[in-house]
């Protein structure tokens, strides 16, 4: 690993190229490793990686595996660890990067806003707030209708004989919570991608973030923080 680090910090780092793809799967392997000095070494060689100026050939390949892992893993630890480096990639090849990609990404960050961790799902949010302000402002009127649709199931109401914690522990509850923690999520990061302008759609989306202003933790959380 460490002559891995010295490679990628010199200028010969293109030797690399042909060998990335390999690289990267033992690298994510190593993610589940309980060594605390080993990961955080490899989180630096990871983001180190995302940095590399790759030929626009290997762009949407490197893409799509670190897309992969985060669909396919079990592990939220690992996401968490993805996340960050799939978005240091996106900005370092933006312009190599297709719209049908950049969709993709979209996708898979809008899929993420369900994750059954809060910390996945936060990190999302921001994640997909900072994509979304780089693409195409087509894309926007959909995944509005989309996010504001998570809306619409309404959380279950207590009944006479349970409690607010028999009601918390029911898992349609819980779905429901979660999608409709997503939808804010969802429509909060279209909020986050607009700081110095007002677009014609902003009204409504805060309109509608703001029906959700007496939903439970963790839902009236990220309203505030909106």
């Amino acid at each position: 690993m460490s002559w891995l680090y010295n490679c990628i910090r010199s200028l010969q780092s293109h030797i690399l190229y042909p060998y990335v793809k390999k690289m990267v799967t033992v690298l994510i392997d190593i993610l589940n490793y309980e060594d605390t000095e080993l990961q955080d070494f490899n989180i630096n060689i990871l983001s180190m990686y995302a940095q590399i100026i790759y030929p626009q050939s290997m762009v949407e390949q490197l893409i799509n595996q670190l897309l992969d892992t985060i669909r396919t893993t079990t592990s939220w630890h690992i996401k968490m660890r993805i996340l960050p480096i799939l978005q240091l990639f996106f900005f370092k090849h933006l312009f190599y990067i297709s719209s049908e990609m950049k969709d993709n990404i979209i996708k898979l960050l809008a899929d993420t806003l369900q994750d059954s961790r809060i910390e996945v799902r936060q990190l999302a949010n921001e994640t997909l707030s900072g994509i979304i302000r780089c693409s195409s402002r087509e894309s926007i009127e959909q995944l509005k209708d989309y996010f504001e649709g998570l809306l619409k199931e309404k959380l279950p109401k207590k009944s006479k004989n349970d409690t607010i914690k028999d009601l918390k522990a029911k898992p349609e509850y819980n779905r429901i919570l979660i999608k409709r923690h997503a939808g804010v999520l969802g429509l909060s990061s279209l909020v986050q991608a607009f700081p110095y302008e007002i677009p014609k759609w902003l009204p409504e989306v805060l309109c509608s973030i703001a029906l959700c202003i007496n939903n439970p933790s963790p839902i009236h959380v990220s309203i505030h923080i909106t």
